[in-house]
């Protein structure tokens, strides 16, 4: 989402998640991309870094004391701006050590050719960003149930 730091809490009591807590990746002045609400119930949940295109959090689930680590994933939308992104999922996963890494979020990119519905059908040197970082990372892609495609940017395609 891209929302003005003014408005981030008016967006939040907007939610009315009663005993929720949020961090957000805005700063005064700034566009918020990224704003993170957990049950307080549940989990804890402690940002360690944040920049434009993520935030990293450490999370504890009160009931099981499960702790891992989540980096929340706004890529921005040109190869050239998601460099930082690729480096820094990198760094981030060599010192995870036995703690689990969870990835989410929107990457603006793809794995591989078949993820893509509409646009440009080539396959440029850029769109391997994202899997060569997985692989130097040593993460592992989840399966997933549900809608293929969640998102459309409302141009319409003739054919």
């Amino acid at each position: 989402t891209k929302v003005l730091h003014e408005n981030v809490e008016k967006v939040q009591r907007g939610l009315n998640l009663t005993g929720w807590n949020f961090c957000s990746n805005g700063t005064s002045g700034n566009i918020t991309r990224i704003i993170i609400g957990w049950d307080s119930t549940e989990c804890l949940v402690h940002c360690i870094h944040s920049a434009q295109q993520w935030m990293t959090c450490k999370v504890r689930n009160l009931k099981s004391n499960m702790r891992l680590t989540v980096t929340f994933v706004y890529g921005m939308n040109t190869p050239v701006d998601r460099q930082d992104l690729w480096a820094y999922l990198c760094r981030q996963s060599i010192g995870q050590g036995q703690r689990s890494l969870l990835l989410m979020g929107d990457f603006n990119a793809t794995l591989k050719a078949s993820d893509n519905k509409g646009g440009d059908v080539r396959w440029a040197g850029h769109k391997n960003d994202f899997g060569n970082c997985l692989l130097a990372a040593q993460l592992h892609s989840i399966s997933y149930s549900g809608l293929r495609y969640t998102w459309h940017n409302g141009q319409i395609i003739k054919t």
